[in-house]
């Protein structure tokens, strides 16, 4: 994201109507930072070879073999891959639940980062 502040400093004369000069001396400074942007919404999807996402946009197709880091947050992840200079984000993960079996009582905990982190790099050692 860039962002550009604009300033101006000094008299201005007018000469006649509808008519002025300015004198002075004017500046501008730019500065960019990151933010992530939502750029589409959709399913997130894991396989034992590749992780894909399919959007009303675009799809991505994520081989876990080129995945070369995977950060956590509460409402998803970011990853970083092979050939990829910048990472993606996806989001949103904690609005779904993961729904598993344990002694035969049934549980439901919502999908955070930590936990789909867990899932992909558990899939990775698999390979």
């Amino acid at each position: 994201m860039r962002q550009t502040r604009a300033a101006y400093g000094g008299p201005t004369i007018r000469v006649a109507k509808g008519v002025s000069f300015r004198m002075g001396g004017a500046s501008a400074r730019s500065e960019s930072h990151e933010e992530i942007k939502v750029i589409d919404q959709g399913s997130l999807i894991l396989t034992n070879k590749r992780m894909v996402f399919i959007g009303s946009k675009r799809t991505t197709n994520i081989d876990l073999k080129k995945i070369m880091a995977i950060t956590a947050y509460s409402d998803g992840i970011e990853s970083q891959r092979e050939n990829k200079q910048k990472a993606e984000y996806f989001t949103g993960t904690n609005k779904n639940n993961l729904t598993f079996t344990v002694n035969g009582r049934q549980r439901n905990m919502p999908i955070n980062g930590v936990i789909l982190k867990a899932l992909i790099e558990g899939t990775i050692r698999q390979l």
